[in-house]
C-alpha cells in the first residue's frame, strides 16, 4: 500500500502516435507492419457479418418504418422526464441544482464514461497522508501527480 508517482512523458518511453486506419464493411482488421510495440501494430480481426447499414435510419424520424411510442400504453423501457423539467435545472434555470449543494457520497459516483471538465485533483503538501486504492493527489513539493495503490 503506497503512492506511486505518474510519470510524465518525456520521463518514459512511450508507444507511436500513429493512429490505425479504420475498420470499414469488408475492409481487412489489420494496420500496421512495424516489429514494436505499438497502436499501428495492433491487430483485430473483421466480423464475418456487418449490419444493414440503413437499419436504424429506416425507425427514425422521416424513415420509411418509422417508430414512435404515441398511442402505446404501459411503461416504457427508460424515464421520461418532461424536457421542460430538465431545463430547469440546468446552469442558468429557475432551479439549477449546483452539485456541491448534494449530500456527500456514500459509495462509488458513476460518470458513464463522461468527462469530469475542469477537474483539478486534490493538493497536497509536506506529505501525502494515507489514501485508498486508485485515489489521486497531486503533490505540490515536486509538481507531481500521485496515485494510491493498495
Amino acid at each position: 500500500m503506497s503512492w506511486k508517482k505518474v510519470a510524465y512523458i518525456d520521463e518514459v518511453a512511450t508507444l507511436s502516435d500513429t493512429i490505425p486506419q479504420a475498420i470499414t464493411a469488408g475492409a481487412s482488421g489489420q494496420a500496421g507492419t512495424g516489429g514494436a510495440a505499438a497502436r499501428d501494430d495492433h491487430v483485430h480481426g473483421s466480423p464475418s457479418t456487418w449490419p444493414p447499414t440503413t437499419h436504424k435510419t429506416a425507425h427514425e424520424n422521416g424513415g420509411g418504418d418509422e417508430i414512435s411510442v404515441a398511442g402505446l400504453s404501459g411503461l416504457l423501457a427508460d424515464g421520461q422526464t418532461p424536457l421542460t423539467h430538465a431545463t430547469s435545472h440546468k446552469s442558468g434555470g429557475g432551479d439549477a441544482i449546483k452539485l456541491n449543494e448534494f449530500a456527500v457520497p456514500d459509495g462509488a459516483v458513476d460518470f458513464n464514461q463522461q468527462e469530469a471538465s475542469g477537474f483539478v485533483p486534490e493538493k497536497a503538501t509536506g506529505s501525502l497522508g494515507t489514501g485508498v486504492d486508485g485515489q489521486v493527489k497531486f503533490f505540490v513539493d515536486d509538481d507531481h501527480l500521485y496515485c494510491y495503490v493498495a
